[in-house]
Protein backbone atom coordinates (compact mmCIF):
# COMPACT_ATOMS: atom_id res chain seq x y z
CA UNK A 1 0.00 0.00 0.00
CA UNK A 2 0.91 3.67 -0.05
CA UNK A 3 2.74 3.07 3.47
CA UNK A 4 5.20 0.57 2.90
CA UNK A 5 8.80 0.59 2.41
CA UNK A 6 10.81 -1.28 0.07
CA UNK A 7 14.40 -2.78 0.99
CA UNK A 8 16.94 -1.43 -0.40
CA UNK A 9 15.32 1.68 -1.32
CA UNK A 10 17.17 4.72 0.46
CA UNK A 11 14.67 7.35 1.55
CA UNK A 12 15.30 10.45 2.56
CA UNK A 13 13.65 13.56 4.86
CA UNK A 14 14.22 16.49 6.49
CA UNK A 15 13.67 18.40 9.43
CA UNK A 16 14.01 22.31 10.68
CA UNK A 17 14.69 22.89 14.16
CA UNK A 18 15.93 25.15 16.33
CA UNK A 19 19.00 24.36 18.79
CA UNK A 20 18.07 24.62 22.57
CA UNK A 21 19.89 27.67 24.41
CA UNK A 22 22.55 26.61 27.01
CA UNK A 23 24.69 23.78 26.30
CA UNK A 24 23.51 21.48 23.57
CA UNK A 25 25.17 18.00 24.98
CA UNK A 26 22.70 15.63 23.92
CA UNK A 27 22.85 15.28 20.05
CA UNK A 28 21.46 11.56 19.62
CA UNK A 29 18.10 11.08 17.19
CA UNK A 30 16.02 8.13 17.11
CA UNK A 31 14.39 6.72 14.45
CA UNK A 32 11.27 4.99 14.43
CA UNK A 33 10.16 2.43 12.14
CA UNK A 34 6.97 0.46 12.86
CA UNK A 35 7.72 -0.39 16.15
CA UNK A 36 12.02 -0.87 15.00
CA UNK A 37 14.00 2.32 17.05
CA UNK A 38 17.20 2.77 15.54
CA UNK A 39 19.83 5.43 17.18
CA UNK A 40 22.41 7.62 15.68
CA UNK A 41 24.80 10.70 16.51
CA UNK A 42 23.76 13.61 14.96
CA UNK A 43 26.66 16.29 13.71
CA UNK A 44 28.55 18.25 16.24
CA UNK A 45 26.82 21.38 17.82
CA UNK A 46 28.81 23.16 19.82
CA UNK A 47 32.58 23.56 18.05
CA UNK A 48 35.30 26.55 17.53
CA UNK A 49 34.45 27.51 14.65
CA UNK A 50 37.64 30.08 14.25
CA UNK A 51 40.78 29.67 16.54
CA UNK A 52 43.67 30.79 16.19
CA UNK A 53 46.77 33.02 18.45
CA UNK A 54 49.11 35.36 17.09
CA UNK A 55 52.70 36.24 18.98
CA UNK A 56 53.49 40.16 20.35
CA UNK A 57 57.16 39.01 20.15
CA UNK A 58 57.94 35.49 18.27
CA UNK A 59 61.51 36.30 19.02
CA UNK A 60 64.00 33.81 21.15
CA UNK A 61 66.46 35.62 24.23
CA UNK A 62 69.41 36.61 22.60
CA UNK A 63 70.67 36.86 26.24
CA UNK A 64 70.41 34.41 29.04
CA UNK A 65 68.73 36.63 31.09
CA UNK A 66 66.36 38.64 31.18
CA UNK A 67 64.25 36.35 28.63
CA UNK A 68 61.81 38.18 26.39
CA UNK A 69 58.37 39.21 26.92
CA UNK A 70 55.62 37.74 24.64
CA UNK A 71 52.20 38.72 24.48
CA UNK A 72 50.24 36.02 22.74
CA UNK A 73 46.88 36.95 21.54
CA UNK A 74 43.92 33.99 21.37
CA UNK A 75 40.82 34.94 19.00
CA UNK A 76 38.02 32.53 18.58
CA UNK A 77 34.03 32.17 17.96
CA UNK A 78 31.48 29.29 18.63
CA UNK A 79 29.50 27.55 16.20
CA UNK A 80 26.64 27.55 18.81
CA UNK A 81 25.65 29.53 21.73
CA UNK A 82 27.07 28.72 24.82
CA UNK A 83 24.11 30.48 27.92
CA UNK A 84 25.17 28.46 30.95
CA UNK A 85 26.64 28.84 34.60
CA UNK A 86 30.38 28.31 35.32
CA UNK A 87 31.35 28.03 31.74
CA UNK A 88 35.14 28.39 31.82
CA UNK A 89 38.02 28.07 29.30
CA UNK A 90 41.39 26.63 30.25
CA UNK A 91 44.91 27.59 27.80
CA UNK A 92 47.67 24.56 28.10
CA UNK A 93 50.77 26.97 27.52
CA UNK A 94 53.50 25.00 25.52
CA UNK A 95 56.30 23.80 27.56
CA UNK A 96 58.67 25.79 26.05
CA UNK A 97 57.32 29.59 27.21
CA UNK A 98 58.00 30.25 31.06
CA UNK A 99 55.89 31.47 33.13
CA UNK A 100 56.40 31.14 37.32
CA UNK A 101 52.90 32.56 38.88
CA UNK A 102 50.66 34.55 38.48
CA UNK A 103 52.32 38.13 39.19
CA UNK A 104 53.96 36.86 35.68
CA UNK A 105 50.70 35.69 33.88
CA UNK A 106 49.01 39.14 33.01
CA UNK A 107 45.85 38.01 31.19
CA UNK A 108 44.12 41.42 29.53
CA UNK A 109 40.28 41.85 29.74
CA UNK A 110 38.33 39.66 27.49
CA UNK A 111 37.15 41.21 24.05
CA UNK A 112 33.11 40.93 23.58
CA UNK A 113 33.05 38.67 27.01
CA UNK A 114 31.10 40.53 28.79
CA UNK A 115 30.99 43.98 30.33
CA UNK A 116 31.18 43.59 33.52
CA UNK A 117 32.55 46.06 35.77
CA UNK A 118 34.72 43.36 37.92
CA UNK A 119 36.48 42.17 34.61
CA UNK A 120 37.25 38.68 33.93
CA UNK A 121 39.21 36.62 36.11
CA UNK A 122 42.34 34.97 35.07
CA UNK A 123 44.56 32.62 37.56
CA UNK A 124 46.88 29.50 37.05
CA UNK A 125 45.12 26.24 37.23
CA UNK A 126 45.98 24.33 39.97
CA UNK A 127 43.40 21.45 39.36
CA UNK A 128 45.45 18.44 38.35
CA UNK A 129 42.65 16.78 36.89
CA UNK A 130 41.74 19.31 34.86
CA UNK A 131 45.52 20.11 33.61
CA UNK A 132 47.82 16.99 34.24
CA UNK A 133 50.55 19.41 32.98
CA UNK A 134 50.35 22.11 35.58
CA UNK A 135 51.11 24.69 33.03
CA UNK A 136 47.30 25.78 32.27
CA UNK A 137 45.38 29.18 32.75
CA UNK A 138 41.90 29.52 33.34
CA UNK A 139 40.24 32.13 32.02
CA UNK A 140 36.30 32.79 33.69
CA UNK A 141 34.51 35.39 31.78
CA UNK A 142 32.22 37.34 34.25
CA UNK A 143 29.07 36.58 34.64
CA UNK A 144 26.19 38.37 32.31
CA UNK A 145 25.78 41.92 34.66
CA UNK A 146 21.87 41.41 34.61
CA UNK A 147 18.80 39.28 33.74
CA UNK A 148 16.22 37.32 35.42
CA UNK A 149 15.42 33.59 35.84
CA UNK A 150 17.38 30.77 35.61
CA UNK A 151 20.28 32.21 33.43
CA UNK A 152 20.11 35.70 35.51
CA UNK A 153 24.08 35.02 36.40
CA UNK A 154 25.05 32.60 33.46
CA UNK A 155 27.96 33.22 31.15
CA UNK A 156 26.84 34.14 27.81
CA UNK A 157 29.04 33.40 24.53
CA UNK A 158 27.43 34.19 21.73
CA UNK A 159 27.39 32.16 18.45
CA UNK A 160 29.55 33.70 15.61
CA UNK A 161 30.85 36.33 17.91
CA UNK A 162 34.45 36.99 17.61
CA UNK A 163 36.05 36.21 21.51
CA UNK A 164 40.03 37.03 22.23
CA UNK A 165 42.24 37.42 25.00
CA UNK A 166 45.92 38.29 25.50
CA UNK A 167 48.59 36.35 28.22
CA UNK A 168 51.67 37.24 28.62
CA UNK A 169 54.80 34.38 28.80
CA UNK A 170 58.56 34.37 28.40
CA UNK A 171 59.96 33.23 25.33
CA UNK A 172 63.22 30.64 25.38
CA UNK A 173 66.63 31.01 24.88
CA UNK A 174 66.71 28.26 22.69
CA UNK A 175 63.73 25.58 21.42
CA UNK A 176 64.07 22.56 19.29
CA UNK A 177 59.90 22.63 18.83
CA UNK A 178 59.84 26.43 17.61
CA UNK A 179 56.34 26.18 16.39
CA UNK A 180 54.78 24.27 19.61
CA UNK A 181 50.82 24.20 19.32
CA UNK A 182 48.79 25.40 22.12
CA UNK A 183 45.18 23.52 23.38
CA UNK A 184 42.40 25.33 24.53
CA UNK A 185 39.52 23.55 26.59
CA UNK A 186 35.57 25.37 27.09
CA UNK A 187 34.12 23.51 29.99
CA UNK A 188 30.90 24.03 31.24
CA UNK A 189 28.45 21.42 33.19
CA UNK A 190 30.36 18.95 32.79
CA UNK A 191 30.63 19.12 28.63
CA UNK A 192 34.13 19.63 27.37
CA UNK A 193 34.97 21.18 23.73
CA UNK A 194 38.60 20.90 23.44
CA UNK A 195 41.03 21.71 20.35
CA UNK A 196 44.24 22.04 19.20
CA UNK A 197 45.61 25.20 17.82
CA UNK A 198 48.25 25.83 15.50
CA UNK A 199 51.28 28.08 17.45
CA UNK A 200 53.00 30.75 15.97
CA UNK A 201 57.27 30.40 14.80
CA UNK A 202 59.54 31.08 17.04
CA UNK A 203 62.28 32.84 15.58
CA UNK A 204 66.20 32.33 16.59
CA UNK A 205 67.97 34.31 14.16
CA UNK A 206 67.66 38.25 13.28
CA UNK A 207 66.01 37.78 9.44
CA UNK A 208 67.23 41.96 8.80
CA UNK A 209 69.29 44.45 10.59
CA UNK A 210 69.46 47.81 8.70
CA UNK A 211 71.49 51.05 10.16
CA UNK A 212 71.37 54.61 8.97
CA UNK A 213 71.87 57.90 10.00
CA UNK A 214 69.39 60.92 10.28
CA UNK A 215 71.61 63.12 9.00
CA UNK A 216 75.38 63.40 7.82
CA UNK A 217 78.20 64.88 9.58
CA UNK A 218 80.97 66.98 7.36
CA UNK A 219 81.80 66.43 3.89
CA UNK A 220 81.15 68.77 0.95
Amino acid sequence: DGNALSTGVQYAFGVVFVAPQGIPWENTWYLDVAGHVATFQGLDLLRFADLRIGASFPGLSLLASPLPYNDPKVSLTLSATVFVEGAFLLLVVPEVFYFSGIQDVLCAPFSNFSAHPGGDACEISSDAALCPSGRCIRLSPAVVASGSGDFSSAVWLQSSMPYDFTLRVQNPQTCTACTPNWRLTLQAQGVQLSSEIQGFALVAGVAQLSVSPTHQLGGA
